[in-house]
């Protein structure tokens, strides 16, 4: 599924009032990335790859792909892993 770098990265590091020590430590990385991605470079997109079950819907584990090109014309980005549960 397509996706966008905001969708998946917006809440990493937008603050919430559950936010603990651990998450207020982790979103200045996350915003980083947002920022690279978003101010560097052109046509950054996002797919949410994983299989589907007929009875459960999306897999838990899901690929996520964030990418864009470069100013060189480079395909440059990351991949993790997302567990939704």
């Amino acid at each position: 599924m397509e996706t966008t770098v905001k969708q998946e990265l917006w809440d990493l590091f937008t603050p919430e009032e559950w936010w603990t020590a651990y998450e207020y430590g982790l979103a200045p990385r996350y915003e980083a990335l947002y920022e690279i991605l978003t101010d560097q470079t052109q046509g950054a997109k996002g797919f949410r790859i994983g299989s589907y079950d007929e009875w459960m819907g999306m897999s838990p584990d899901i690929d996520v792909f964030l990418f864009g090109g470069s100013a060189e014309g480079d395909l440059v980005g990351v991949w993790t892993v997302s567990i939704e549960t």
